[in-house]
């Protein structure tokens, strides 16, 4: 498994953390589990429309999606991996409710939870259907640039994340809005 990818799946257990939703596992762990290998796409195959009922989203992913384990029954994450070792994935937790007015600062708080002291590359306000969201973007400090799309709805987040080596985050524009414009909330 490519080290990008290790430190995508890590960082969805870290950002669950962030957030206080309770996701370490019952030794106490934070860390996402080693599981059965993810299965690696091609880069330039062909783009899967991925409908998940229980997590109430569809979405564009560039390969088959799979289930990507966690140590938490609190979130379930589906994604691709891509030869280039970078990802997609879409990731759903259980939080606290937050009231409608309330949800902007929520989001808000994560993003800086998340990115830290690290190199910011983006961020904006966004919608998704009628939803206020969140788009940052940061370069860890194994040179990975990391794509967050935050949605929250009731008492649950959607993470839409993206990874790539960040000397490729500008290229990869088409296909990262290409991914996050398919992200579609169902009823």
């Amino acid at each position: 498994m490519g080290d990008s990818m290790m430190a995508f799946r890590w960082m969805l257990a870290v950002l669950l953390c962030s957030m206080a939703v309770g996701c370490s596992s019952k030794d106490g762990s934070t860390a996402a589990n080693s599981g059965p290998p993810i299965e690696v796409q091609p880069d330039g195959g062909e783009w899967k429309s991925f409908r998940n009922p229980e997590g109430k989203y569809s979405v564009l992913l560039p390969g088959e999606a799979i289930q990507i384990p966690l140590d938490d029954d609190k979130a379930v994450s589906h994604g691709v991996e891509l030869e280039t070792g970078g990802g997609y994935t879409v990731m759903y937790s259980t939080v606290d409710e937050v009231a409608p007015e309330a949800v902007e600062q929520r989001l808000a708080n994560i993003q800086a939870d998340v990115v830290g002291k690290k190199k910011l590359l983006h961020e904006e306000k966004v919608t998704v259907g009628n939803q206020p969201a969140r788009d940052f973007a940061f370069v860890e400090d194994d040179g990975d640039a990391h794509y967050y799309r935050l949605i929250i709805v009731g008492s649950r987040l959607y993470q839409v994340m993206t990874v790539t080596e960040a000397a490729k985050f500008a290229s990869a524009k088409e296909d990262r809005k290409r991914f996050l414009d398919s992200f579609e909330l169902l009823e």
